[in-house]
């Protein structure tokens, strides 16, 4: 079970331990005696793997401890039950969750009903305390619980590490007796008892009690999760699961505040983007299928060849039709820049003729040499000049749009990485206990990905929301064509800016699932 070859550890320059050459076989029962200091917690660290040896080997249940991952030390400490000289257990659960939670963080808490675990609480007499959290509870009631809590899961193996330290004589007799009771049952047993004036004849007479019978002689697991079972775990959550973590007030007031505003951001970049493209595709297409014939003449000739420009317009193939625009209304095409009152009499200004072609088009070129040759004052501009800035334009604006929204994702990203990442912090001594019961990291790290996933979800969908009806009351662009005043979406567009939401849980699950398993990494 437990095999020493020449083992030890040392805290500093000079070994505590040194020369460890031991065996523990199952079923077998054991006392640790010594003064203080002599290295006994030490050794019951070593025997589950919270401190490796700094010389020579120890195997646990068959496998080097220097070998051994988290996971597999995880895996290894739901054999082994330990209770621990400081009892550390978390603090904003109640007893009975405490003294559960080798199962709950196992994912075997359905194999024990109620009933059972009522019946282990109340042979460490601690039923009247099950609900009082362990602030509440004095040192001999913690070492009670953190008894029970070690022999919940059934271990192979239970180191105690002066259990009998915080209680009265009677109590200590029931605690051994229940020690001595699953030595009977196959379990091996490991005791510091520094506590005890004479172990042996303590044992002996805890012998004498009844045997507790109640408890499962194997607790199954449930297997590897598929991808599916993982996705709706994440979606529904574990009820037992989500309490295991506290509750952090600021990581998730900040994870829900940067969300909101983020996605809110999002949508304004999304209608930007789309509101200058369509801005961009109606002035281009407004274009496509014109041009525009500039005559410039002395006034004496000016009809003659506007007649002539109209009569080569009229037999070319291609132009729908054609038209010299009136006096008032090349007024109000220069307006905007020169005001109503422009004298157009009096002021050189070319004579401008609209022209529409069909669907075909028609040959610029060969227009463009009879009009030289016929009307030598006339020019014809095809308005490519401007569809192809209005095309450029469209593209930058567009791609400006997009970099804005991942340029929003990754600073949602690093904001969602630092809460994750502070409220890991102040959860360490959480941390320590799951994994001192036997929680991989994997666990661990699933209750904060999930709760910050959910938390940036709900804080996207919030800002989303507010981002689309900021956007739905802007001035509408019927009377305008400028991009601001057009910043909307239309039609199915209005669909586009629900996938903010999703990407925004997307990225937080990213971003806290890389924050949690660097940070677990980072934990001894």
């Amino acid at each position: 079970m437990i095999e020493m070859q020449d083992a030890a550890y040392g805290y500093g320059a000079e070994p505590l331990l040194s020369g460890l050459t031991l065996t523990l076989a199952p079923g077998s029962f054991h006392f640790l005696t010594g003064p203080s200091g002599a290295g006994k917690t030490t050794f019951l660290k070593l025997c589950y793997a919270e401190l490796l040896p700094t010389g020579g080997t120890i195997n646990l249940f068959g496998h080097k401890a220097n070998g051994l991952g988290r996971d597999d030390i995880a895996d290894l400490r739901q054999r082994i039950g330990v209770v621990h000289q400081d009892c550390q257990f978390l603090d904003h659960l109640p007893l009975s969750q405490n003294i559960a939670l080798p199962l709950t963080v196992t994912g075997k808490s359905g194999i024990l009903d109620e009933a059972n675990l009522n019946e282990l609480i109340g042979w460490v007499g601690l039923t009247a305390r099950s609900d009082a959290t362990p602030p509440e509870l004095s040192g001999g009631e913690r070492q009670r619980a953190a008894l029970a809590r070690a022999i919940i899961m059934d271990p192979d193996l239970i180191l105690a590490d002066e259990p009998t330290g915080n209680v009265d004589w009677e109590m200590s007799l029931r605690l051994l007796n229940l020690l001595v009771e699953l030595n009977k049952l196959g379990k091996t047993v490991v005791i510091d008892a520094r506590s005890c004036a004479d172990p042996r004849r303590q044992a002996a007479r805890a012998g004498a009690c009844p045997a507790h019978s109640g408890w499962p002689n194997h607790v199954g697991g449930s297997g590897p999760m598929s991808i599916r079972d993982r996705l709706l775990s994440m979606l529904t959550g574990d009820g037992q699961a989500d309490r295991v973590v506290p509750r952090s007030g600021q990581s998730a007031r900040l994870t829900l505040a940067t969300s909101a505003a983020m996605a809110f951001l999002a949508v304004f970049a999304m209608a930007l983007s789309m509101a200058s493209g369509r801005l961009a595709d109606r002035w281009s297409s407004a274009l496509a299928q014109t041009a525009t014939i500039r005559i410039s003449a002395p006034p004496a000739e000016m009809d003659t060849q506007t007649w002539a420009v109209l009569t080569v317009l009229e037999q070319t193939p291609g132009i729908q039709s054609a038209r010299a625009l009136t006096d008032e209304e090349q007024q109000a095409l220069l307006a905007p820049w020169f005001g109503p009152d422009l004298p157009l009499d009096d002021l050189p200004i070319p004579r401008l003729v609209e022209v529409l072609e069909t669907p075909e088009g028609y040959d610029s070129d060969g227009l463009r040499q009879r009009l030289a040759a016929e009307a030598p004052g006339a020019v014809l501009d095809d308005h490519d000049r401007w569809r192809r800035p209005l095309a450029e334009a469209a593209h930058r604006l567009r791609l400006l749009g997009w970099m804005a929204l991942a340029l929003i994702l990754g600073a949602t990203a690093a904001m969602v990485t630092l809460a994750a990442q502070a409220a890991l912090s102040a959860n360490e001594q959480v941390i320590r206990v799951l994994r001192l019961v036997g929680a991989r990291d994997r666990y661990i790290a699933h209750a904060f990905v999930r709760r910050f996933t959910l938390r940036a979800l709900t804080g996207a969908l919030a800002g989303t929301i507010a981002g689309l009806v900021a956007v739905a009351i802007l001035p509408s662009a019927r009377d305008t064509a400028a991009v601001l005043t057009g910043l909307s979406f239309s039609g199915a567009g209005w669909l586009w800016p629900l996938v903010i939401p999703p990407l925004a849980a997307a990225t937080a699950f990213m971003a806290t699932r890389f924050a949690a398993f660097r940070t677990l990494r980072g934990l001894q």
